[in-house]
């Protein structure tokens, strides 16, 4: 969802008009373009009105994440949804599968490094992971859990 889109839903949910929305803020004009996906609104004029009108910041951006998210990001997101699904049912196998696509179709260090702790952990098996990776993980993770040691 775009943000004027997510605008309008959360001043509907509140039950205001545009110009009690943009009040003091912008005019309802303008405000009414941003709404509609024809103006942009810039991230200072975004945060008065949502803190003026007591908007979740964080429920406000899972509305509009998708539509500004890069793609790469996606399929990260969706990976961690599907290792989450595995841990949560105790799927090893799946677990497994997971880790194994995310080694070979991800950039992301942290994101490869996180599924390899877990599929480990998750199959009591840290002790086995490579030398080279326990280094990694704990300088990333700054050895916080003491899994690796």
């Amino acid at each position: 969802m775009k943000i004027g889109e997510a605008l309008r839903k959360e001043r509907i949910k509140l039950g205001l008009t545009q110009d009690q929305m943009c009040a003091g803020i912008l005019s309802r004009p303008f405000y009414a373009r941003i709404e509609s996906g024809k103006n942009r609104i810039n991230a200072e004029s975004l945060f008065k009105i949502l803190l003026e009108h007591q908007v979740d910041l964080v429920e406000f951006c899972d509305l509009i994440q998708d539509d500004y998210m890069s793609e790469e990001r996606k399929v990260e997101k969706q990976f961690e949804f599907k290792m989450n699904l595995a841990v949560t049912a105790k799927d090893t196998e799946a677990l497994d599968k997971y880790c194994q696509q995310i080694m070979n179709s991800s950039n992301n260090e942290v994101l490869k490094l996180r599924a390899l702790i877990t599929s480990a952990d998750f199959k009591g098996e840290t002790d086995k992971i490579d030398v080279e990776i326990r280094t990694k993980i704990k300088a990333e993770f700054d050895g916080g859990n003491n899994l690796l040691e």
